[in-house]
């Protein structure tokens, strides 16, 4: 059977056709051509379509609208920027999200050590949970002061992956929770989630099975976005997620799985997405690459036997490292972007989290949580009541 090849054009009339096109991707070209009118019977949905066409150098060219409509899809044209729109239009703000620390809901580094906190100059939102075997009272969702005083109890929920906006804190809890700041009313977003993203007014997140989905930060909208893989990242709609070990990438527009880089056994597999770059570790080097991951190069090896935490904000990359396990005595160390040492901090501990220039680490003691705030070089107490 021939393949038939359709084009599109906005309309035509006469027998001398002008194309004249302008996009982002291809030149504006004006030319004349002739063609064979009407010489094809378009059929959509087995329906006969009434419409006009042409063919020309063996391709079909009917109107936009008329056959757009007919699939349903809306037409729109922009006569300012001579751009055609087909089908539900984008929000400006959902198509270029912000990247800055602080304008969504977290930092990437902080949601890759689990989203603990979630913070700004005013308050710093902890999830707390007193022992590791068993409930307490104690347990659940705090606000406090920046360096750890005036601890409030917002939400018995022990939450992860804290998300922030101007009135509103999200969070997994057996899943997605929406928690009003002003007056802590509570909502159930969804029924699932294992990971949750905040990007502009849309919330990324896993489900049980490995799906991440999309939806509206009032639980509308909710469509899947990648039918296996976990949630990473998003940054200018491009969608990070790995699979087995196995970074991806998707644009959320124009899906197309993309393969950027296999990660050895013996590397942590939570890349930290931010600044541009993409940062990882093997316990004992730190690694950056370029978002399409070329350029891997080693910025910093540790003398010490393990690297326990990666956090990276917009000035410095803070690491804890140590020479034991989990229980030995772990040191905090503060680099530049470029992987330089700058200042070794003092005792650290398990997980490591920054915001707004304020630094906290989580530690385990016979089975029990403990926070800290980091006060130069000390780690002060954060008495949970």
């Amino acid at each position: 059977m021939k393949k038939l090849f359709l084009g599109l054009v906005i309309g035509f009339s006469g027998a001398a056709i002008v194309f004249n096109t302008s996009s982002v991707s291809a030149k504006k070209i004006e030319t004349n051509i002739s063609a064979l009118f009407n010489s094809i019977t378009i059929m959509v949905n087995g329906k006969h379509v009434d419409t006009d066409n042409f063919n020309y150098k063996g391709v079909t060219y009917v109107p936009l609208r008329s056959i757009s409509e007919l699939l349903g899809k809306e037409v729109i044209w922009n006569n300012e920027n001579k751009t055609v729109s087909i089908g539900e239009q984008v929000p400006e703000e959902d198509q270029n999200p912000p990247l800055t620390i602080g304008e969504y809901g977290n930092t990437a580094s902080n949601l890759a050590n689990g989203g603990l906190i979630a913070g700004n100059d005013n308050w710093v939102y902890v999830s707390y949970k007193e022992s590791l075997a068993t409930p307490s009272t104690k347990d659940g969702l705090y606000k406090i002061k920046p360096d750890g005083t005036q601890q409030i109890k917002i939400a018995s929920n022990v939450a992860t992956y804290l998300n922030l906006d101007s009135d509103n804190i999200y969070f997994v809890d057996n899943g997605i929770y929406k928690l009003n700041l002003s007056n802590n009313q509570l909502q159930k977003l969804s029924s699932s989630g294992t990971r949750l993203v905040l990007v502009g007014d849309w919330l990324y997140y896993n489900d049980e099975d490995n799906r991440i989905y999309k939806m509206k930060r009032d639980g509308s909208q909710k469509h899947s976005v990648v039918n296996d893989g976990t949630l990473i990242n998003v940054v200018n709609n491009d969608l990070f997620f790995m699979r087995k070990n196995v970074l991806f990438k998707t644009n959320i527009l124009n899906p197309q799985e993309k393969k950027l880089y296999t990660f050895s056994s013996e590397t942590t597999l939570e890349p930290i997405i931010q600044n541009g770059k993409i940062y990882f570790h093997d316990h004992r080097i730190v690694y950056s690459m370029n978002f399409d991951a070329t350029n891997r190069k080693a910025i910093y090896q540790s003398e010490k036997n393990n690297i326990f935490s990666l956090n990276v904000d917009n000035k410095y990359i803070l690491l804890d490292e140590g020479n034991d396990g989990n229980h030995g005595q772990k040191t905090m160390v503060k680099l530049t972007l470029d992987g330089k040492v700058k200042d070794e901090i003092g005792e650290s501990g398990l997980r490591l989290y920054s915001t707004s220039n304020h630094y906290y680490v989580t530690d385990i003691s016979a089975g029990y949580n403990e926070w800290y705030y980091i006060d130069g070089n000390k780690r002060i107490p954060i008495n949970i009541n």
